[in-house]
């Protein structure tokens, strides 16, 4: 007679096949805790957890109780009760689903992988909660977390085994359960609308991307971020191309696949980097001087200046030299996620080929420590992970694990290469873990490097963007807009020969996303910028606060260039707050300030953010 334990979707303990009678939750409440936790409980300790509004007595007297209307409807068999403790071990006729869903997994193959995704019939414990008893209900909310974690895994990686093996169909069914599993997962929902398409389904593609704009909208109140964008409009405008097209990888299984911009999808493939061959000889002499100390270089420059250009550059060159590249960035409206670029850094070194033997001889406490962040492989990890840690010596051994086990994955036969793109972003907690990391960088070869807007620094990220330029041998890059030689440069390598370099120059003003984008699309109207680019300028625009969208609805009416006082009656605002609007677009460099004929004007940082605001105006 099977005693069978389903925690993930609704709880269901079953005898034979037959739900088992009892006259309480906290009895099957019971079960689920032993059996998932796989150890003894104290009487003492259940007591307490189940009846926290009793005396020592009483509650003793009501776990009695439970215990054994428990132990009957069980058939006196499975439950381990002694004087002192309560156990329920799992095994032998004994199966839990999430034990199944763990070794089913394990296999790695499409099938065991299918059938862990067929164990998960919802989230752990849907719907199960106990009043009265707060410690379960914290212990079930915590618990939920991990086992979110693992479904997670099973499914991104079910889904990248059934497009690897060409079934669209099977991996529109991972990735819609991905969804539903979390509807505000914005990479979850990319991926789907990326297979949606493949499939051939646009306007499924496209009915979910509104999906997504309304979801978004309503439970967060922010909009899809540029790459979801960026990915509909290519599907709309039926300029779609696959990730596996462009770059020859498949991503890693826990991570969406990119979405790919038309513009990049078209862009010349011998195009190459100018105007940042000093910038670059920095980065490749900085990395050159890691072999048994590490250091920190920092890049930053405004929005489609080149930064990831450039780190991709330096990657090619890290790679030539036999070094290991970790990769990752923050995207806005993530910055309350705690170690959210953290996360996907060591999931980006878990996805290199013999990661699972270069943390195998790493202490068990320090990989259990990393566990809290993202799921290690099966088997690395031996002891159980408590959710607590909010001590200041558990924060610690935090950082710390983080920093040997992403030294312990970038380590290889050349000094290896840390990268987290648009730091403005990060949760501040990141942020905490980059510093730690950049302070301990003795005995560790690698070399690692952080890219930011300035413009889009807080108070918390300028004063942690300080600190990294304050540290000895820091490397600081400043990126500027190219020059015409430059832009000429690119035409010529380009052939676009619709282009006039003057013209491009001027219309650009020297921003290499910009140039890029216009050459891939072709000659276009005078004098209206590539979609990527409005795609870029809409993003920075939302960004800024009411009154200074406000004002600056104002003066894009006005036009490129405005006074205090013009733009002040225009907007209906108090000069206070104009002037305090003002400060906030010049620290974002969404207007400059200038001085002409001894008075005060102010003028877009570029032409094209007058005409994106006109347009949303």
């Amino acid at each position: 007679m099977p005693l069978d334990i389903r925690v993930l979707g609704p709880l269901e303990v079953l005898v034979d096949g037959l739900p088992v009678r009892v006259d309480t939750r906290k009895a099957v409440a019971i079960v689920a805790l032993l059996a998932v936790e796989g150890r003894p409980y104290a009487r003492d300790e259940l007591a307490a957890m189940f009846w926290p509004e009793a005396d020592d007595e009483s509650a003793r007297g009501a776990f009695r109780r439970t215990l054994s209307v428990l132990r009957s409807a069980l058939g006196e068999r499975w439950l381990l009760v002694d004087r002192s403790a309560v156990a329920l071990p799992v095994g032998g006729d004994v199966t839990l689903d999430l034990v199944q869903l763990d070794l089913a997994a394990a296999a790695g193959d499409r099938s065991g992988l299918a059938a862990a995704a067929a164990l998960a019939r919802g989230p752990f414990l849907a719907g199960f909660s106990l009043r009265g008893s707060p410690d379960f209900d914290d212990w079930r909310a915590t618990r939920a977390v991990s086992v979110e974690r693992r479904v997670v895994d099973v499914l991104g990686r079910l889904t990248a085994a059934a497009e690897a093996d060409g079934d669209i169909g099977a991996a529109a069914d991972a990735a819609s359960r991905l969804v539903e599993l979390d509807p505000l997962d914005e990479p979850a929902r990319r991926r789907l609308m990326a297979i949606l398409a493949r499939s051939g389904d646009r306007a499924g593609a496209i009915r979910l991307y509104r999906s997504t704009v309304a979801t978004l909208e309503r439970e967060l109140g922010v909009q899809p971020l540029a790459e979801t964008t960026e990915l509909y409009e290519a599907i709309r405008d039926d300029r779609f191309a696959t990730s596996s097209s462009l770059s020859g990888h498949t991503p890693a299984p826990s991570a969406a696949p990119p979405a790919v911009p038309a513009a990049i999808a078209a862009a010349p493939a011998s195009l190459p980097m100018v105007g940042r061959d000093m910038a670059l000889a920095r980065l490749v002499e900085a990395h050159a001087g890691t072999r048994v100390d590490g250091r920190v270089a920092t890049i930053r420059g405004e929005a489609g200046i080149g930064k990831s250009r450039l780190v991709e550059a330096l990657s090619v060159t890290v790679a030539a030299r036999g070094g290991r590249t970790l990769a990752a960035r923050a995207f806005p409206g993530e910055g309350a996620i705690a170690y959210a670029p953290i996360a996907d850094l060591l999931r980006a070194g878990l996805a290199l080929e013999g990661s699972v033997a270069r943390l195998a001889d790493l202490p068990a406490t320090v990989l259990a420590d990393v566990a809290r962040i993202v799921q290690l492989p099966p088997g690395l990890v031996a002891v159980e992970v408590e959710a607590g840690g909010a001590s200041p010596a558990a924060r610690a051994r935090l950082l710390d694990a983080v920093a040997v086990v992403v030294t312990a994955l970038v380590t290889g036969p050349a000094p290896g290469l840390v990268v987290v793109e648009d730091v403005q972003w990060a949760d501040d907690a990141s942020r905490e873990a980059l510093r730690y990391l950049a302070r301990r960088l003795v005995g560790r070869p690698l070399l690692l490097v952080l890219t930011w807007r300035a413009e889009e620094l807080d108070a918390a990220g300028a004063a942690f963007a300080d600190a990294l330029d304050g540290l000895p041998g820091t490397v600081t890059v400043s990126l500027e807009r190219l020059g015409a030689s430059d832009v000429a440069a690119l035409v010529a390598t380009a052939g676009a020969g619709g282009w006039d370099p003057g013209l491009l120059a001027a219309e650009s003003e020297g921003l290499p996303l910009y140039v890029v984008e216009a050459l891939a699309a072709g000659p276009g109207v005078a004098g209206e910028a590539p979609h990527g680019v409005r795609a870029l300028l809409h993003e920075r625009l939302a960004s800024v606060g009411e009154t200074a969208t406000q004002v600056l609805a104002a003066a894009a009416v006005i036009g490129r260039t405005f006074d205090l006082g013009t733009v002040r009656a225009a907007s209906g605002r108090s000069e206070d707050e104009v002037v305090d609007a003002l400060e906030e677009l010049v620290r974002r460099a969404i207007v400059r300030e200038a001085d002409r004929g001894g008075g005060s004007v102010f003028d877009f940082g570029h032409a094209r953010l007058r005409d994106a605001a006109y347009e949303e105006t």
